[in-house]
């Protein structure tokens, strides 16, 4: 889902990477991103999005979600 939205290859975004320093992700960007992911993690739905948005990589909102099924795609 995040390859989608940045065009970068799956094998090319690690959980670990900086959304907005290691690949480039801009705000609306990264809105769009974390409303994609809220949809598919049931966890996430009723998350504070001022919480979700200081998330720094997608793996510090997989943990925040509890370790949601991480092989997930993103």
């Amino acid at each position: 889902m995040v390859a989608e939205k940045t065009g970068y290859p799956e094998e090319m975004i690690g959980l670990e990477l900086d959304m907005e320093s290691e690949l480039g992700i801009d705000s609306i960007k990264r809105v769009e991103i974390l409303s994609a992911l809220q949809e598919q993690i049931p966890a996430l739905h009723g998350a504070d999005t001022t919480q979700l948005a200081a998330m720094n990589t997608l793996g510090e909102i997989i943990e925040f979600a509890g370790g949601s099924d991480k092989k997930k795609s993103v």
